[in-house]
């Protein structure tokens, strides 16, 4: 017990591989990477508490969140060129426009219920140009 004691890095490869300034520094690297899932994580809460994902409808324009960061796209009732639906687990939609200068995603999750997001699906049908 007094050998482990006086010499603890005798029972430990990897202090005998890379000697002990090496070894230090491993470790702050496997710390490092270790942390960086639950930074991630926290970023993304972060965003998701105080990022404002809100659709809004104008006179002859949509407002909605896209991108990486949500930035907003407007995009005029005239450009769309087709409207579609899809369904995924649950009773969660996902409704995709498509105009001359890209595919928009407007999720269900925007709306209070869903006879709104209903309304909202039908309304851009209606502006759409191909079926």
């Amino acid at each position: 017990m007094a050998y482990l004691a006086d010499h603890p890095n005798a029972f430990m490869p990897i202090f005998k591989l890379l000697g002990p300034s090496s070894a230090i520094s491993f470790f702050r690297l496997a710390a490092i990477v270790c942390a960086l899932p639950g930074i991630a994580a926290l970023l993304v809460l972060a965003r998701r508490c105080f990022g404002h994902r809100t659709l809004e409808l104008r006179e002859g324009e949509f407002i909605v969140p896209c991108g990486a960061f949500e930035a907003k796209a407007r995009v005029p009732y005239a450009a769309i060129k087709r409207v579609w639906e899809t369904r995924t687990v649950g009773n969660n939609r996902s409704l995709f426009v498509s105009t001359g200068s890209g595919v928009y995603t407007i999720k269900s999750a925007f709306f209070p219920d869903s006879e709104t997001y209903i309304t909202v699906r039908d309304f851009l049908q209606g502006w759409a140009t191909e079926s």
